[in-house]
């Protein structure tokens, strides 16, 4: 039996979709940095979480996909390593810049470094990696350009969270399209890179060893914390709950169910 032919365009489709994919969940990240900044994390100790989970994940596409020995081999070449080196550095400090704007009231900024990003995809692509730009891709280009200078100038100062979120994540892709690797090696190798960093992000959060924009809050919020912070933790220390079962307003509790009992309302109409 000839194996049968892939479709035409199916490898454009996939790619296409698997762009769709990481813009919907990279977009939808926000709702949960927020979340746990209110639960008292840093950004410092976010990025650092992120750092210290990611190589799991990335070791899981690896053997999924049998690259186990092409990782193993890229560790003993110093040149590649010090590659995925520089791309890890520049992916990580995107992760820190974006999750700090999210967390610091500057979304659109943030949106907006997304919202440039392909245009410098597309210019790279067309400049550096000769690759063809359609008259559809340039009408494409020139609306989303029209869009980004419109919300520039509703933004009355210069992007600079959003112009380096762009350059970074466009760099980024240019270091990655030139090492040969596959994207699964290179993406564990890249967490593993910033793992150690990681864990000193993620003490340096949880313990306000970090001063300034990207300092800890005021309590830790690492995993290995959270049992001490859960709702019903602070519920039972909070101060009306303090010393047994006490009311701020009404003594205890003992005492707010008696005159509950005997309030007017509760006795019995006399006939």
């Amino acid at each position: 039996m000839t194996p049968t032919a892939a479709a035409p365009g199916g490898q454009d489709r996939r790619a296409l979709a698997a762009g769709l994919g990481c813009y919907l969940i990279w977009g939808a990240s926000p709702g949960l940095f927020i979340l746990m900044d209110r639960a008292g994390a840093s950004p410092w100790e976010i990025v650092g979480q992120r750092a210290l989970w990611s190589p799991l994940w990335a070791a899981g596409l690896v053997i999924a996909a049998g690259l186990g020995r092409e990782a193993l081999g890229v560790l003993a070449r110093p040149r590649t390593l010090a590659t995925l080196l520089a791309s890890g550095a520049l992916i990580g400090s995107n992760w820190a810049v974006y999750i700090w704007a999210v967390n610091n009231g500057h979304n659109i900024d943030s949106s907006l470094g997304y919202f440039i990003n392909p245009l410098l995809n597309m210019a790279v692509g067309g400049l550096l990696f000769r690759e063809r730009i359609d008259a559809v891709a340039w009408m494409a280009i020139a609306l989303a350009a029209i869009g980004v200078v419109l919300q520039t100038v509703a933004l009355g100062h210069l992007p600079v969270i959003s112009l380096f979120l762009a350059v970074s994540f466009c760099t980024y892709g240019v270091i990655r399209k030139r090492v040969a690797v596959e994207a699964q090696t290179g993406l564990l190798v890249e967490c593993l890179l910033i793992a150690v960093p990681g864990i000193a992000s993620t003490w340096a959060g949880s313990t306000g060893a970090v001063a300034g924009p990207l300092g800890a809050r005021s309590r830790p919020a690492c995993c290995c914390c959270w049992p001490a912070r859960s709702p019903l933790r602070r519920w039972r220390s909070s101060p009306g709950r303090r010393g047994g079962c006490r009311s701020r307003r009404s003594g205890s509790c003992s005492t707010s169910a008696r005159r509950w009992a005997s309030s007017p309302a509760l006795r019995p109409a006399r006939r």
